[in-house]
């Protein structure tokens, strides 16, 4: 395998070495994380809303989502918005809203368990006007 070199590397020698081995840095685009409390404790429920809302249900695309036990007394649907640009937090929390209406349960306000490259853009613009200060 080491003597199989598919493409050029855009760094550094053309050839592996068995004794270096390789390093591979790459990025993929951002992915934002969004949870939906469900007040109700049917862990069912929750499964059931969150295969629904997800793409791989026939939800909305570039979402994907688990129903997850949160505390003792809710449940919650961990979303992972691939594209959060096309598809928001809050098309995503009106899907879930209405599917757990559906089924009887009421829903609280999602809430991001990450930062978004908005939010990261302002603190290190803060960061950096507070230095220069």
């Amino acid at each position: 395998m080491l003597d199989m070199h598919l493409e050029k590397p855009d760094e550094g020698p053309s050839k592996l070495s068995r004794a270096r081995g390789i390093t591979m840095i790459g990025a993929s685009p951002w992915i934002a994380l969004y949870n939906i409390p469900i007040l109700s404790t049917d862990f069912a429920v929750a499964r059931r809303v969150a295969r629904m809302v997800s793409a791989r249900g026939g939800g909305l695309p570039t979402v994907q989502t688990s129903g997850l036990v949160h505390g003792e007394d809710s449940t919650e649907i961990a979303c992972m918005l691939l594209e959060s640009n096309q598809i928001g937090a809050d098309k995503v929390q009106n899907q879930v809203e209405m599917l757990a209406a559906e089924e009887g349960v009421e829903v609280e306000k999602g809430y991001f368990t990450d930062f978004s490259p908005e939010m990261i853009i302002e603190n290190y613009m803060n960061l950096t006007s507070a230095q220069r200060d």
